[in-house]
């Protein structure tokens, strides 16, 4: 057991070495070493003057903290975990700020934020060797930021033609358009052979108003036939 070696004139209230001078009743006493109840303060703001190991419960955000000694310096250290915000909404995540864990929103940048789809099922043909637009198979979207892309995906499960050495050809437009998109290709050697296509482009249409985007096709010669086809728009946050 090590001796404590006590000072010779305490006053009232004074700690040492986890005791505390009673001037009225002329005694040491031990300070608790668990933290109770009334050791734990409430209050908005920290208390002044801590005590390592002191207990605060910061009622404006509904944290606990500890104030703790690491050797160097003295801070208040959250108690719980650091789940700091108690006004999350639906979709956020902890995130890590350089010094605890708080409740806020995935990056935007890459973000899918929604998703827009058509598909149909019957077959259509054309003769052009100019892309004309394929009825039905087009889908509008409305960006939420200028800044936003979207990127489409067309896909056909079946192109074939009545011609040999022909190339059958799909692309994607905007508004009626051709914004770039490559061109997906499939060159025929025999007439009626068969293989699907398709065509996936990131579209940066820099507009918060409705855009409606459309499966384009065309035949070098003979007639092309499109079997079901789908065209998926993704917007993605920029």
């Amino acid at each position: 057991m090590v001796a404590i070696n006590f000072p010779d004139s305490p006053t009232n209230g004074q700690e040492h070495e986890g005791y505390v001078w009673d001037a009225t009743n002329n005694v040491w006493n031990r300070l608790p070493t668990l933290p109770a109840l009334d050791l734990v303060n409430f209050s908005a703001v920290a208390p002044t003057n801590p005590q390592d190991g002191q207990f605060w419960f910061d009622t404006t955000v509904g944290k606990m903290y500890v104030y703790y000694n690491d050797g160097s310096s003295s801070q208040w250290v959250s108690a719980i975990g650091g789940l700091a915000s108690q006004t999350g909404t639906t979709g956020q995540v902890l995130t890590y700020d350089g010094t605890e864990w708080v409740a806020d929103d995935l990056p935007a940048s890459g973000k899918i934020l929604q998703v827009v789809s058509v598909s149909v099922t019957n077959t259509f043909t054309t003769t052009s060797s100019s892309f004309v637009e394929r009825t039905g198979l087009s889908v509008s979207i409305t960006p939420s930021s200028t800044s936003s892309k979207i990127f489409a995906q067309l896909v056909h499960g079946g192109v074939e033609s009545t011609s040999g050495y022909s190339a059958t050809q799909a692309n994607i437009y905007a508004g009626g358009v051709d914004i770039g998109a490559p061109i997906s290709s499939v060159y025929f050697a025999n007439g009626g052979d068969r293989a699907p296509v398709s065509v996936d482009y990131l579209h940066s249409p820099n507009t918060t108003s409705a855009i409606t985007y459309a499966a384009y096709v065309s035949a070098s010669s003979g007639t092309g036939s499109f079997r079901r086809g789908t065209l998926t728009l993704m917007e993605v946050a920029g």
